[in-house]
């Protein structure tokens, strides 16, 4: 937990902001976020999602697709 950073994403402004109760903040803009998802390893995105999908006791309403795309957002 020492490790630990909050990641605000907001507008186009980056860069660190105030503490929120002794944790860092670093402000992220939606385009590196954006830029991160798609570098994100999309076939270890399948694995996760895949073993997300076998480990849930049930996936309902949530396309495949759509289960990647979140594991890729994991990943970035």
């Amino acid at each position: 937990m020492k490790e630990s950073k909050i990641l605000a994403v907001r507008d186009q402004q980056s860069g660190p902001a105030a503490p929120i109760m002794g944790i860092p903040v670093e402000r992220v803009s939606f385009a590196e976020v954006n830029e991160a998802w798609k570098a994100a390893d999309k076939n270890e995105a399948k694995e996760i999602a895949e073993r997300w999908a076998k480990n849930a006791t049930k996936v309902e309403g949530v396309s495949r697709e759509t289960l990647e795309q979140s594991a890729a957002m994991y990943l970035a």
